[in-house]
């Protein structure tokens, strides 16, 4: 979906990222998410081919690239792992972020260190059946209750906070979603109440590089950490420094989550399709 959640994670499993992104770069970005399940189904949008993307179906696209290198089959199991909940279907599609982090969060982990520890908290409601009616589906979603409402408590790291942790992490890559204001809702949300949106990863290196050199050097590393993301402003995949990053969307972004991606992670089998949604 076209909301995404600021959750860092770090691509242990992976030592290529950089190809990744690059390759990425390729791709249109648009509101819409561009990918679906295929001929046949609800959704008949490519299921691993996506005509664009958005920051949601961006970050999954990179992250299984990454892992997957240039397996076709073994992209295409992590792209299932990473978007849906058991099942191949529009039904269990990971539409929510704040769903994926609380049913079914793999690869994340949470950092469990003082510097990347939740410092504030927002309750949202999630209405499901909003959702359902807006595109027309006439199916519940995954765990979705009788009344098609949930109602979340979202923990999150304040900017200052959020600060203090990246500048706490080693360097590598990290995945990032942050916590939507009313005005980013009020903008870019067709069903309401949305908490975690708008996925990025991180780069956090001991150089300066590209066009992140501007910023100041030495104890504060702040100015060694890229931020890599869809932009719908821009249009295209685009990298810029976290402090430029979080000062320009201060009005839209109100907290940060934190986590790291699962130094084992496999996706063994291929995941099994609805037939009775994609005949």
């Amino acid at each position: 979906m076209w909301w995404c959640l600021f959750v860092l994670t770090k691509a242990f499993a992976s030592p290529n990222v950089t190809d990744a992104i690059r390759a990425s770069k390729a791709l249109p970005v648009q509101l819409t998410d561009g990918l679906g399940e295929g001929e046949g189904c609800f959704d008949a949008d490519s299921q691993y081919t996506p005509t664009s993307v958005n920051c949601q179906t961006w970050v999954q696209w990179t992250i299984s690239r990454a892992y997957a290198e240039d397996n076709q089959q073994q992209f295409q199991r992590y792209m299932d792992d990473l978007r849906y909940y058991e099942e191949v279907s529009f039904a269990h599609r990971k539409h929510f972020v704040d769903r994926w982090v609380m049913y079914d969060p793999t690869p994340l982990q949470q950092i469990d260190t003082t510097p990347c520890r939740p410092d504030q908290s927002h309750e949202i409601v999630l209405n499901l059946s909003d959702f359902r009616n807006t595109v027309g589906y006439t199916q519940s979603l995954y765990q979705e209750g009788p009344s098609g409402v949930e109602k979340h408590i979202v923990p999150s790291l304040s900017v200052s906070q959020a600060t203090t942790c990246l500048n706490s992490l080693e360097d590598g890559w990290y995945v990032g979603f942050f916590v939507a204001t009313p005005k980013w809702i009020g903008r870019w949300s067709t069903i309401g109440d949305l908490g975690l949106v708008h996925a990025m990863i991180f780069e956090v290196r001991g150089e300066v590089r590209g066009e992140v050199r501007g910023e100041k050097q030495g104890k504060n590393r702040v100015g060694k950490i890229g931020v890599h993301h869809a932009s719908m402003d821009a249009k295209k995949v685009i990298e810029e420094p976290w402090a430029t990053f979080h000062q320009r969307l201060s009005s839209v972004a109100q907290g940060y989550r934190i986590f790291a991606l699962a130094p084992d992670w496999t996706v063994d089998t291929d995941m099994p399709k609805r037939v009775s949604e994609c005949p």
